[in-house]
């Protein structure tokens, strides 16, 4: 199987109630693979949500909340 066949899943959800916003993600490569997953950010106003992943890990995953410092109110 060629690297460029291997599988990295990933699943990144987002929701928003306000200011409040809950950022939860979930990669995983499978083990023993000679595929390495790298690093990614998701920033919301400036600020990375995603700190602790070490390059070459094969799993993971986590809730992130951040409170936006700016909401535009919609007018109909």
């Amino acid at each position: 199987m060629s690297i460029d066949d291997i599988p990295i899943n990933y699943k990144m959800k987002f929701e928003k109630d306000h200011a409040s916003v809950e950022a939860t993600f979930d990669l995983n490569v499978p083990v023993g693979c000679p595929a390495l997953s790298a690093d990614f950010q998701i920033s919301l106003d400036g600020t990375d949500l995603i700190t602790g992943l070490i390059p070459g890990q094969s799993k993971f995953n986590g809730s992130r909340f951040h409170i936006l410092s700016h909401i535009e109110s919609k007018t109909p």
